[in-house]
């Protein structure tokens, strides 16, 4: 997991989202640390809670505002490079 959120640290084109299933345990210590890498790479992070998938709206809630975000963070740095 750490490996894949270091390399959408590394790609422009690519996003890191974290399928949890309780937020305990191994969950826990791995989403403070992907969250770390994502953020020290200027990267967004996105944590889903499986047991989500049960309400759908939820989920896609979740992948809007990550969508929204992205899209904000882009057109900032279009903006600083202009």
């Amino acid at each position: 997991m750490y490996a894949a959120a270091k390399f959408a640290t590394t790609h422009p084109n690519v996003e890191f989202v974290q399928l949890v299933s309780f937020g305990c345990g191994v969950d826990a210590i791995t989403t403070d640390e992907n969250r770390s890498i994502c953020e020290h790479g200027g990267k967004l992070y996105t944590q889903i809670k499986i047991d989500e998938i049960n309400n759908l709206a939820a989920v896609k809630i979740r992948i809007r505002s990550l969508i929204a975000a992205m899209e904000s963070r882009n057109k900032e740095n279009d903006n600083g490079r202009a």
